[in-house]
């Protein structure tokens, strides 16, 4: 499938901005060419997953996918060319193409240094959830994929198809953090454990080094087929002079000043370079050594620190290390260059604005003079001049995790986004007047924990923590927040208001109410409510009410039934399982709440409840469910399987293919046809 980007496209030239895409906090558009296109491949059949992670209802994928939906096709709105962050980029040896690899079993493919890319999702038919953690090549034919569940995965056509040749374990949380290949048969792994394996038989199996016993390796790299040096977490290093048929051990390198090291490249057999930090200082150091390691000089040290510096070099005398500082140390990328083979550096200047920390987790070199980064929900960049300047070959409408969404009517939508910013979590809020085709940021609430609930177009309350439990309201939209009332430092999981003065608040264990438009709280919670996790609210009624959550430490989903408007609360049932996170009601008003694997309905108000039928055996986790007729409706969430339909008000439901590997929040459709997905 071939997607052409709807967005307009814009011609960069070095040093300057490219004009935005949407209005507000966004980012570009491919600077070349008339159309960025995207081809997305996806490999495979679904497979059975073990070791499935339980997600939370505010834990989803750090970055949205929005489709439009018409008769039998999906559409990609953005971001563009996807979503997933993507963890290592590699240069293809004897050829201009570039690989970058990430989470949700990604893989990336450009034959025009990142302009354009292919798409693979599960190459080898791996399961959905698993992150690749790097990618190795040893000619412009075979190469070597890795990451969760202690998995390899080797090519030999250049990437286009994958085999897995090893799987280390079955849950996706034990993983291999780094692989280096001498040849094809021979090479060695660090993994999840931090310790060092290796192989004589091109990754099949793999034995532990006996003589490298830290459990604090981080990365291995070697100059010549003789000369390697694993780097640690710590200051200590091991080098190897036979190829890692024995290992030297050195706890205290001479010159390295008990660094933090982060990273490693070799210029040639014998002269290395290592990144770092020293603990307890602000900064980034450079040190060389010309013996293999033996001895380091540090030759020079950056202010800005951060932990996933790379070294890029485009022959033996030029390269640069680029670093994405942490958020508090720095808001944009700093690039520090050489140009007598790293005896000395100059930082050039800075990147523009828009090329964010956040944007940069690998970086390689894709030609003689250029480099491609790749980074967080999908960024890449792309630079034609060694560093000097940059351009996006990406577009995001939003940053951040989605965390609800409002459709005030088919046109008018509301969203709520949450993201770590420079001191802790924020909440940004965005509108838009064209069915979520394209967003304007509205507003912020930069504390932790924020809920929000939207009851017009204008009208909002949140309840969030700051060190007690916050009520604010907002009457222009999201654009600037009131604090009405503090209550005890509960946190808050949900909140609803019925109308302007009605509302509930679902905390972890608590339930609090107000009746006068959040001026004034009360704790409302039952006794026999202690250890249970609220999870979603909905009103029936003005008087009827249910909350749903989990009790902790048991495989139930206690449900709630209040019949005076919240401040009294009957428990009516317990769900078998757990997950369930949202109550829908549709046009028959009858009743649905959506979990792991189970969608279950209610034709009485929510008095007593019963399943439904998914047609699949693959996982879903039900996050929001929607009939936009009596009779048809659909419910996304994340797993095998993200989407599904009804034709029969609920009664059975059958998957729809979606070709992402990301979950999905919110689904509104206009009709039985055309609808979006977040």
């Amino acid at each position: 499938m071939t997607i052409y980007n709807p967005l307009n496209q814009h011609q960069s030239s070095p040093g300057k901005d490219a004009p935005p895409c949407v209005s507000q906090d966004a980012y570009y558009a491919p600077p070349r060419g008339s159309n960025a296109t995207i081809t997305d491949t996806h490999v495979g059949a679904y497979l059975p997953v073990k070791g499935v992670r339980r997600i939370l209802l505010t834990v989803m994928v750090l970055f949205i996918a929005v489709l439009g939906f018409a008769q039998d096709s999906w559409q990609r709105i953005s971001p563009l060319p996807q979503e997933q962050t993507l963890n290592c980029v590699a240069n293809i040896p004897g050829t201009d193409k570039v690989i970058a690899v990430g989470n949700g079993a990604t893989v990336m493919i450009s034959e025009d240094v990142g302009e354009t890319w292919e798409i693979i999702h599960q190459p080898g038919n791996v399961p959905f959830d698993m992150d690749f953690i790097g990618v190795e090549f040893l000619d412009e034919d075979n190469g070597f994929i890795y990451g969760d569940y202690q998995s390899i995965l080797k090519t030999a056509n250049s990437g286009y198809s994958w085999e897995v040749i090893y799987q280390g374990d079955t849950t996706s949380d034990k993983r291999i953090l780094d692989i280096e290949f001498l040849d094809d048969q021979r090479g060695f792994m660090i993994d999840g454990s931090r310790e060092l394996f290796k192989t004589s038989d091109g990754g099949i199996s793999w034995s532990p080094v006996d003589d490298v016993t830290s459990t604090l390796l981080t990365k291995v790299a070697f100059g010549s087929d003789l000369n390697g040096i694993i780097i640690t977490s710590d200051s200590a290093i091991y080098r190897t002079v036979n190829g890692g048929e024995n290992w030297i051990y050195d706890n205290n390198p001479q010159g390295l000043a008990s660094q933090m090291l982060n990273d490693i490249f070799f210029l040639n057999d014998t002269t290395v370079f290592i990144s770092g930090y020293t603990p307890g200082e602000i900064g980034t150091n450079i040190c060389r050594s010309e013996d293999n390691g033996e001895t380091w000089e540090m030759i020079y040290h950056s202010w800005e620190i951060s932990e996933e510096e790379s070294f890029v070099f485009f022959n033996d005398s030029c390269g640069v290390l680029i670093i994405p500082p942490l958020s508090w140390a720095g808001p944009w990328v700093t690039v520090i260059k050489t140009s007598n083979g790293g005896h000395d550096w100059t930082k050039l200047p800075h990147a523009p604005n828009w090329f964010k920390p956040y944007h940069m987790k690998s970086a390689c070199l894709s030609s003689d003079s250029s480099i491609v980064t790749v980074g967080h929900n999908g960024a890449v960049h792309n630079s034609h001049d060694r560093g000097y300047s940059w351009n996006p070959y990406f577009q995001q409408t939003f940053f951040g995790e989605l965390s609800e969404t409002w459709p005030i009517n088919d046109t008018l939508w509301r969203s709520s986004f949450k993201y770590n910013g420079y001191f802790g979590e924020e909440t940004d809020f965005y509108f838009s007047t064209d069915s979520a085709n394209s967003w304007t940021k509205r507003g912020n609430l930069p504390y932790e924990n924020v809920v929000v609930d939207f009851i017009s177009p204008d009208t909002a309350f949140a309840a969030f923590w700051d060190n007690d439990l916050d009520i604010a309201k907002s009457t222009d939209g999201g654009y600037h927040w009131t604090t009405l009332s503090s209550f005890t430092p509960y946190w808050p999981s949900s909140i609803e208001f019925y109308n302007s003065e009605n509302g509930i608040i679902a905390c972890l264990g608590f339930i609090v109410i107000t009746n006068d438009g959040g001026y004034t709280l009360h704790d409302v919670t039952p006794l026999e409510s202690f250890g249970i996790i609220l999870l979603d609210i909905e009103y029936f009624s003005p008087t009827k009410v249910f909350v749903v959550g989990e009790l902790l430490d048991e495989d139930l989903s206690p449900v709630w039934m209040s019949l005076d408007g919240g401040f009294n609360w009957d428990p009516i049932l317990d769900l078998p399982g757990s997950g369930y996170f949202k109550f829908y009601k549709n046009l028959n008003d009858n009743c649905f709440l959506g979990g792991i694997n189970e969608i279950l309905k209610s034709e009485n108000e929510g008095e007593s409840w019963y399943s439904t039928t998914i047609h699949t055996s693959h996982e879903i986790e039900v996050y929001d469910i929607q009939f936009p007729t009596n009779q048809i409706g659909f419910a996304v969430g994340k797993g095998e399987v993200r989407c599904l339909k009804t034709t029969d008000r609920g009664e059975n439901w059958y998957p729809i293919e979606i070709d992402i590997t990301s979950g999905l929040k919110t689904v509104h459709f206009f009709d039985e046809n055309h609808g979006i997905v977040m």
